[in-house]
Formats: C-alpha cells, structure tokens, sequence
C-alpha cells in the first residue's frame, strides 16, 4: 500500500489570523471594563462586582483560545495525517494518542455531526481516557456525544471529504 499524507489546508491560516486580530480586540474591550468598571454598568450588570467577574472571566477565555491559536500557528506549522499500512497518524488530533494500528480499530464511519460538520469518525475496539486537564474532559464530552473522541475534520485538511473518505475506507479494507 502507497503512504497518503494530507497537509494542513492553507485557507485555515487566514482564518486563524483574522480571529487572533479579533480576540485581541475583545481582551482590549475587556481590560476597558476592568479598569472602569463604574462606567459600564448597565441593566445586565447592574453592579461593579458584575463587571469585574465578567472582565476576568472573560479575559482568562480570550487569553487561552488566543494562546492556542499561537501554537496552532507556530509551534505546529506543519502537521499531518499520513495514512500507510501500519494505520492512521493523525497530528491533528488534540490528544496525546497520535498513532491508531489498523488492528486496535473496531470500525470507521463517516458521520455528520451538526448538520453541516462531515467527520470520519474512528471506533477502537479498547477506549481507554489517559489525558490529563482539559483534554480529559474533551475526550469524555466527545465520547459521550458522538461515541468516539477520535474525529477527522477534512476541512483542516489539503483534501475533499470524499477523497479523505475514499483513502481511509480503502486502507482499512486492505489492512484489516
């Protein structure tokens, strides 16, 4: 069997840019709030402690989604899915577990999930959470909702949903 190896779409690049541009729009409207809470307390928040709990909160979000986009854009600038007889490598995934053998693979359905979302969704036959933080209670949420936390979005991707489809389907017949 040939190795596959898909590169992160281009396209995604620009989009993450124009978010940072924004999510530093919104820590600055953030630390307007904080610095004068007095001045913007209106029917919502009514009070200065309202205020100050939203700034923070929201601060803390802005700050985080704003640090993972810089490592999504810096620190892995090139990460890929290679698809080869051993099984599936999948740098795109958010957890620890990069690497699926054919063998631990119970089966592989192309799902969609919110209507608009096509996933190639991997099933193993052992589940087995070793994340620790967040990444544990992303991997339960995606779990419980969907079934399996380990979820190909071709949009990411150098490549169409049915081409990624084609390409995985075909290597699992072989490699079973």
């Amino acid at each position: 069997m040939e190795v596959i190896i898909h590169k992160k779409n281009k396209n995604r690049l620009i989009l993450s840019i124009i978010l940072i541009v924004l999510l530093i729009v919104l820590f600055y409207f953030l630390v307007i709030f904080f610095k004068n809470p007095s001045e913007h307390t209106f029917f919502l928040f009514p009070t200065k402690n309202s205020i100050l709990l939203f700034s923070l909160f929201g601060m803390t979000v802005t700050l985080i989604a704003f640090l993972n986009f810089i490592y999504n854009i810096f620190f892995m600038p090139n990460p890929i899915l290679r698809i080869d007889d051993t099984g599936i490598y999948n740098e795109f995934f958010y957890y620890n577990k990069k690497h699926i053998i054919w063998s631990e693979i119970k089966t592989i359905q192309a799902i969609k999930y919110n209507q608009h979302e096509h996933y190639i969704a991997i099933f193993l036959k052992e589940l087995v959470n070793n994340e620790r933080g967040i990444r544990r209670i992303i991997f339960s949420l995606n779990h419980k909702l969907i079934g399996t936390p380990y979820l190909i979005n071709y949009r990411s991707l150098d490549c169409s949903f049915n081409q990624l489809k084609k390409e995985i389907f075909d290597a699992y017949k072989q490699n079973r």
